[in-house]
């Protein structure tokens, strides 16, 4: 992940960690078809001094996470939604390359999806954070 050059980290958002300075970054990764790679959801842990290089200049203005034993946030956990059927379906209607392309001209969905899944996938992405 990231041999070409496109893995620049682009934290998607961060948390404080308890009360020493350290940090949980998140980054949504959107794959690369020269690496050979897919989607990807990235945490980054920081300490004070990984974050004052890495991250910006003061920690995130949120709630810090705290472990509990449901799972933290009272059992909710953290949920960090990437896109849904919504946006792929979107996404393959609306685009003037993905729209014309016909599934009748492969053997099978799965010939189909090698051909342009990750596109599919790196669009519905941007079109979920764009909303």
């Amino acid at each position: 992940m990231g041999q070409c050059g496109c893995g620049v980290l682009n934290l998607h958002s961060a948390y404080p960690l308890g009360d020493k300075g350290h940090v949980l970054g998140v980054e949504v990764y959107p794959g690369c078809r020269e690496c050979s790679s897919g989607l990807a959801f990235c945490l980054y842990l920081y300490d004070a001094e990984g974050w004052a290089q890495w991250g910006d200049s003061e920690p995130p203005e949120a709630p810090p996470m705290v472990a509990d034993e449901y799972g933290g946030n009272e059992g909710h956990g953290w949920v960090f939604p990437l896109f849904g059927a919504g946006e792929l379906a979107a996404v393959a209607r609306e685009d003037p390359h993905l729209s014309r392309i016909r599934l009748e001209d492969y053997d099978s969905l799965a010939d189909l999806l090698a051909d342009h899944g990750l596109e599919l996938l790196q669009k519905a992405l941007r079109r979920k954070e764009a909303t």
